[in-house]
């Protein structure tokens, strides 16, 4: 039952977020799924689910480097240029086990977030005329509603 609420309460928050709220969502899915692994990190016996959380979390980033990659605006580019990046270093830190490295990238995408959060509250401080301007904010280029698709549940 706990299950189902806690489907329909991000389902609810998905359907209702602006742009740049699901973005931040994005990356706040990435980042539990970072902490989740870097929990077990030096646990041997736990690398099987290490790789589960960092596969989560890279499929994440994989998300957000898509939906950056047709923007038009230097900005879109820069962030699939830094996304990329991430989804790289990820990759390296599984292969070598590296946390140190592991450990940058929960940085930057801690940066990321709050970031994408004090954007978020700017956006909804404006006054409504202003709101009423379309944002460029790069969009997940996978419907959540897909059983098969993206979760950002834990």
């Amino acid at each position: 039952m706990h299950t189902t609420r806690n489907t329909s309460y991000i389902e609810g928050r998905v359907l209702t977020a602006s742009q740049p709220q699901l973005h931040l969502m994005l990356i706040e899915g990435a980042l539990r799924f970072g902490e989740q692994a870097k929990q077990l990190w030096k646990d041997e016996a736990k690398t099987d689910q290490v790789n589960q959380h960092l596969d989560r979390m890279a499929n994440v980033v994989e998300e957000m480097v898509y939906s950056t990659a047709n923007g038009t605006t230097s900005i879109s580019k820069q962030l699939e240029e830094q996304y990329a990046f991430l989804y790289r270093e990820l990759t390296v830190c599984r292969i070598d086990h590296d946390l140190e490295k592991f450990e940058s990238c929960l940085k930057l995408l801690e940066f990321q977030r709050e970031t994408w959060k004090m954007a978020c509250e700017w956006l909804e401080s404006q006054p409504a005329t202003s709101a009423a301007t379309p944002v460029s904010v790069p969009m997940p280029h996978v419907p959540f509603a897909d059983s098969g698709g993206l979760s950002l549940e834990a």
